[in-house]
């Protein structure tokens, strides 16, 4: 149920972006023309495309503010605090690479083990 917005989409330069998904995904891409097309006839959709602009600045900034955060074990309980569901769903390697450690520290963060 997530839109991602690929950096850079509307001043249509190439992306340094990669993408995983690590559960069954449907891709749709929507041509820029259409986009725009669609935005110039309805102000609603102009309202949405600035919702989901200011909506993946914030996930930005919150990516950045995790990596700001000097301690493993920190990142790891901030992690734990504001998005759990990430520790149940996702393949604790990938979770190791988000969190900047190797899979080794996280599982010792993981198992409340001193690293």
């Amino acid at each position: 149920g997530d839109l991602v917005i690929p950096q850079n989409v509307f001043n249509q330069q190439a992306s340094e972006e990669y993408i995983s998904a690590i559960a069954k995904t449907t891709v749709l891409a929507i041509p820029i023309k259409h986009i725009q097309k669609i935005m110039e006839n309805s102000p609603e959709m102009m309202e949405l495309v600035i919702s989901l602009i200011l909506e993946s600045h914030t996930e930005g900034r919150y990516r950045e503010k995790l990596l700001r955060i000097p301690a493993a074990k920190d990142r790891y309980n901030f992690l734990a605090k504001h998005e759990n569901f990430i520790l149940k769903r996702v393949p604790h390697y990938l979770i190791a690479s988000y969190l900047n450690v190797t899979k080794e520290t996280f599982s010792r963060l993981h198992k409340g083990l001193a690293y």
